[in-house]
């Protein structure tokens, strides 16, 4: 049945066939030969394809052959090995406090610029509110990329100035890099880029966001960059920094920060292919290298601390060594590593369609918590007391 229905869609545009089963890797826009795909957010608040001009459509289908969602595996990358794990942070603290994840990720992209390479990653576009892409030449445009991103990225202003002849460090989701390998690989230039993803655990639509920025709607122009969890001196995890233009740092109130990690944390309002189909948890991903936080409870791991790194092929291996003079590091098993990161796909609420309603109205977040919480005790309880009563006669 959903064979026919691909078959169906092919004859209108080969990425309809997609549908809420979208990434938003965006790969399907760059590699359309008549440019007929754009990527825009959709009623959900997450970045999916649409076709411009669908009478122009050859047919080629290229858009599906480089889609990560038409195949239950992400794509083997080149010189794939047994998966190297090990735990590691950066030499200099200034570098790990400003941070996620041990500055791991800022000294890789320093040295590749040092190297002479590009790096493209996610940064915060301030006009626009949202997250995208971009190429980064110099050490000075690098540190709007330092600190975790919570939120889907817009790729085309970066995957769209990719090639075949200048050497890429490639950051960004798992689903992101899938994509990105199999376009890389139907160009012929997969041997000109390094590419690095993370442990992720979903991303959370744009209207959570959007929402949570209506309490700084006044301040919002002020800022030039947000960055998510910094380990910075004397801030505690799960908080939000605004960066402004004369290098100040402001964070958001600790009850605004509940707000949104509320959410976050609890799973809701996330992407549906991330409770659905997400193929990239644990150890399995289309990367070179996999960065995260080491979550291992022998480490305390508090603000300075420790990242972890999975290596993936050849090319990662030889990457990583070229980082060690910047990074103090250590070998530890696969199991320490992937301790305390997300083995299965988030579990969708059975009130997400309620909740995704209320982020397009009005509905102030601390009142869309609220409801849940009364709906909870006054519905869900008394079932989950039934149920287990049930079982125990």
């Amino acid at each position: 049945m959903k064979n026919q229905s691909l078959h169906q869609a092919e004859e209108k545009c080969g990425i309809a066939a997609i549908g809420n089963e979208c990434f938003g890797c965006g790969v399907c826009a760059c590699i359309c030969p008549r440019a007929l795909l754009s990527i825009h957010l959709n009623k959900g608040g997450f970045f999916v394809p649409a076709a411009t001009n669908e009478p122009q459509c050859v047919h080629c289908n290229l858009c599906l052959s480089v889609c990560p969602c038409t195949d239950d595996l992400p794509a083997m990358p080149a010189g794939r090995i047994e998966p190297e794990a090990w735990r590691a942070k950066s030499r200099r603290e200034q570098v790990c406090r400003q941070s996620a994840a041990g500055g791991i990720a800022s000294e890789l992209a320093e040295e590749w610029i040092e190297r002479g390479g590009k790096v493209c990653t996610a940064v915060f576009n301030a006009q626009e509110n949202c997250l995208e892409h971009i190429i980064l030449r110099n050490p000075e445009e690098l540190e709007r990329g330092t600190g975790a991103k919570y939120l889907q990225s817009y790729t085309l202003p970066g995957f769209s100035h990719l090639n075949g002849h200048d050497h890429f460090l490639v950051i960004g989701t798992p689903c992101q890099i899938d994509g990105l390998r199999r376009y890389l690989r139907k160009r012929h230039w997969e041997e000109h880029f390094v590419l690095v993803d993370f442990f992720c655990r979903g991303v959370p639509s744009m209207r959570l966001w959007l929402k949570f920025m209506r309490f700084f709607k006044k301040k919002r122009q002020l800022f030039t960059n947000v960055a998510w969890h910094e380990n910075t001196e004397g801030i505690p995890g799960d908080c939000i920094v605004f960066s402004g233009k004369d290098g100040s740092h402001s964070i958001a109130g600790k009850r605004r920060n509940e707000l949104f990690f509320d959410f976050y944390r609890n799973d809701l309002c996330l992407a549906l292919v991330c409770y659905n189909r997400c193929k990239y948890k644990g150890a399995v991903s289309a990367a070179d290298l996999r960065l995260g936080e080491f979550r291992h409870p022998s480490t305390q791991n508090g603000k300075g601390g420790f990242g972890s790194i999975l290596v993936m092929t050849e090319k990662g291996r030889r990457t990583l060594e070229q980082l060690s003079h910047r990074l103090e590091r250590n070998r530890q098993t696969l199991a320490e590593v992937l301790d305390g990161q997300m083995t299965q796909n988030a579990l969708r609420p059975r009130d997400d369609a309620v909740i995704r309603f209320f982020l397009n109205t009005a509905m102030p977040l601390n009142l869309i918590l609220k409801w849940k919480q009364w709906t909870r005790i006054v519905f869900y309880f008394p079932q989950e007391l039934f149920r287990r009563f049930r079982k125990r006669k």
